[in-house]
């Protein structure tokens, strides 16, 4: 389960569509999620819901620690030290998208 402030990631993962640049990355997620047999659910929860991952994604350090005292940030740089698997097969794109819900249970608005 994710959950992300960011309806972006939601979409992709909904449509299984993404901008030319980002497919390499989804079709890697979705290879990992099919042979690991995983389940995974995207949801959306509004940056006023979470003000530590708004906080966090806007690279607001300060805000996130006042937020939670003792919160430990380690950054992270895309492309050091991470390979992205090869695609050696294609993968079978979900037959129907699932309706996202807020984590409350609620449909999403956005």
């Amino acid at each position: 389960m994710i959950y992300t402030n960011n309806s972006n990631t939601v979409d992709i993962f909904c449509s299984l569509q993404a901008l030319p640049a980002y497919n390499h990355l989804l079709v890697a997620a979705v290879d990992i999620i099919l042979a690991g047999n995983h389940n995974l659910h995207v949801l959306h929860v509004s940056r006023l819901d979470n003000q530590v991952a708004d906080a966090l994604s806007r690279s607001n350090f300060e805000l996130a620690l006042d937020l939670v005292p003792g919160l430990k940030i380690i950054t992270f740089e895309p492309g050091h030290g991470v390979q992205i698997p090869k695609v050696t097969s294609p993968f079978n794109p979900l037959d129907e998208c699932l309706v996202w819900k807020d984590y409350d249970g609620k449909p999403s608005s956005d």
